[in-house]
């Protein structure tokens, strides 16, 4: 059954209360902020190619994840360096790695990751970026090749999807049609806006699209990710929720 999960974000206190009865899980970007509440807890790390992915699994982190029983941990797939840099989005330190470089380096961090953490390791799509921290990891054919490979879970954010799909001139119907659904475990929704993965507030045309992956695939956790508003935040939640819901009654 799919769950509504909520972000544990700076809006989380004055969201939470009038979303009881809606929200099944909670999503932590930090472990040092968990809630006090009843639901799976799902956690978040960002780069999984490049260096950061060791400094942030330090022992101390695997044993909070076990002890907290986290259920889902997710990465971006990518970035296509093993060394970046954050300004407004990834830029490159070193080498692009080729497909086949990347993949190998996938596989090695998958097998270290499951020795230890039992739960379900997925991946996120990224959103597109010119200037070479992005290459290869953004394109529906590879990441579905990444993903059988390292035999992983998706976790499909649409704000990403509709950035990359603006910047490579793909429909979001194709970049769907490209994507192995039958993997995905985690659906993150919110609007971007072109280029810029803005995290604002869904739009119809952003909730169509949770419909329209909703009709194909039974992930296991929805999110919102929109965080400035508590009204606005229960108010998408509460339609994420009923869309989750009519998505189970459909045949």
């Amino acid at each position: 059954m799919t769950k509504i999960a909520l972000p544990v974000s700076q809006s989380f206190e004055a969201a939470w209360p009038r979303l009881r009865g809606v929200v099944g899980a909670f999503t932590l970007r930090s472990l040092e902020r968990v809630p006090q509440a009843e639901g799976d807890l799902t956690a978040h790390w960002n780069g999984f190619i490049d260096d950061s992915f060791e400094r942030q699994g330090t022992p101390e982190v695997f044993e909070g994840l076990l002890r907290l029983g986290v259920r889902l941990l997710s990465f971006d797939l990518g970035p296509s360096c093993e060394r970046v840099r954050m300004e407004e989005f990834y830029l490159p330190e070193s080498p692009v790695l080729s497909p086949e470089d990347i993949l190998r380096i996938g596989k090695a961090k998958i097998a270290w990751l499951r020795e230890r953490f039992q739960g379900l390791v997925c991946l996120e799509n990224l959103d597109y970026h010119p200037g070479g921290a992005y290459e290869h990891v953004c394109d529906p054919d590879f990441i579905r090749r990444a993903l059988e490979e390292w035999d992983a879970g998706l976790t499909l954010d649409i704000g990403h999807m509709n950035v990359t799909c603006h910047q490579t001139a793909m429909s979001p119907e194709e970049y769907l049609g490209r994507l192995p659904l039958e993997r995905l475990q985690e659906l993150q929704v919110s609007h971007a806006n072109a280029a810029d993965d803005t995290h604002g507030l869904p739009t119809e045309e952003d909730y169509a699209l949770v419909e329209r992956v909703l009709r194909i695939a039974r992930p296991k956790y929805v999110a919102l990710e929109f965080y400035w508003d508590p009204d606005k935040i229960v108010e998408a939640t509460r339609r994420l929720h009923a869309i989750a819901r009519s998505a189970r009654a459909a045949p």
